[in-house]
């Protein structure tokens, strides 16, 4: 038979549970280090997520062809950037993942931007079929 006992109350310590949280997380990212007494912090362990958004991003940079103050540029600097602050861990890697996919999505469309500048359009396939075509009658 259940009885019914009020639950001792809680006190709500919200930030402080989550610096608990992120203390413990910087800590395990360590190996359990303890970073004061090392002259370098070991290095940040980046989820499997963050992971592969990072290296989509780094696959979409490669395949735009390089200028250097174009779109391939600015994508550059933006990718640096991310990995810089997540390994200084000024970033989340929660933030880190969003921002690489967002990195990921514009070089997606720039690189279709940029194939279709290269392909030619569909009239200039007929004119120029009509045009060998108009060049032949008149030869023959």
């Amino acid at each position: 038979m259940p009885t019914d006992r009020p639950r001792p109350s809680r006190p709500e310590r919200g930030a402080d549970r989550v610096m608990d949280f992120l203390h413990l997380q910087r800590w395990l990212d360590d190996g359990g280090a303890d970073i004061h007494h090392l002259e370098t912090p070991p290095p940040v362990m980046w989820s499997p997520v963050t992971l592969s958004a990072r290296l989509a991003a780094e696959r979409a940079l490669r395949a735009l062809p390089r200028r250097p103050g174009g779109i391939a540029a600015a994508a550059r600097v933006a990718l640096s950037d991310v990995i810089a602050r997540v390994e200084r861990r000024q970033l989340t890697q929660r933030a880190a993942t969003a921002q690489l996919r967002d990195i990921t999505a514009r070089l997606h469309q720039h690189r279709l931007v940029e194939q279709s500048r290269r392909r030619p359009r569909e009239w200039q396939l007929l004119r120029g079929a009509t045009l060998d075509a108009h060049r032949r009658l008149r030869h023959a």
